[in-house]
């Protein structure tokens, strides 16, 4: 099981899986990580497959809903985690 933490006074992140799909919520508080995740929709907006990573944003300012297929679960959470989206990542 692959689990994460990161700090809840930069942000806030709910996730739940859904069917073959991971789904995230990811709410910035840190107004300067959201350059930062827009880094990592930047990425997997311009790789060859564009089904592997959906980003939505909500109403809300700075709340984004992301879908992340489940073989691009691992990947998704590296890149948090390079960005310094999220503190640990740990198996």
């Amino acid at each position: 099981m692959l689990t994460y933490e990161y700090n809840t006074e930069d942000l806030t992140i709910e996730e739940k899986k859904n069917g073959n799909d991971h789904e995230f919520t990811i709410l910035i508080i840190k107004e300067e990580l959201c350059e930062k995740l827009l880094e990592v929709r930047y990425f997997f907006e311009n790789n060859d497959i564009h089904t592997d990573v959906l980003f939505y944003t909500h109403n809300k300012e700075n709340e984004y809903h992301i879908i992340v297929r489940n073989d691009m679960y691992v990947s998704f959470l590296l890149l948090l985690f390079q960005h310094q989206l999220i503190q640990s990542l740990k198996w």
